[in-house]
């Protein structure tokens, strides 16, 4: 069974493999946070960010901010960037891409989900896998 990182880490994988390819996403935080509120009501912006951490360590998802002030794109590097990645100006434009494990810890978190049962029955019936 997933749990809810798992989940959150898999929305965000979701989003940038399937949403637009190759080009990722670009948003802020509060506009990542409205699609995951939809599915986990009272998440926090720390669950969003620990989910960001636990890819970025697996190499399953590249961060990066556009810098205003000098038009550079930087990318995450640790938790000393937390503050300006997540929680300082809400109008920060984040920028969300696929990297080297993100199609593999996508594959291994899309096997965690638990199937309706009467989904499995219908599957059953039919002659189908899952």
């Amino acid at each position: 069974m997933m749990s809810r990182e798992e989940r959150i880490e898999y929305e965000i994988l979701d989003c940038i493999l399937n949403h637009r390819g190759d080009e990722g996403v670009s948003t802020t935080v509060p506009g990542f946070m409205m699609r995951l509120v939809a599915l986990f009501p009272g998440i926090q912006v720390g669950e969003f960010a620990s989910a960001c951490r636990r890819l970025l360590a697996l190499d399953a998802l590249d961060l990066s901010v556009f810098d205003k002030a000098d038009g550079v794109r930087r990318d995450y590097r640790d938790g000393r960037d937390d503050v300006e990645f997540f929680y300082a100006d809400p109008k920060t434009k984040l920028h969300l891409r696929a990297s080297a494990a993100s199609r593999a810890q996508f594959t291994r978190l899309a096997a965690l989900i638990e199937l309706p049962a009467a989904f499995k029955r219908w599957m059953g019936q039919h002659g189908r896998t899952y």
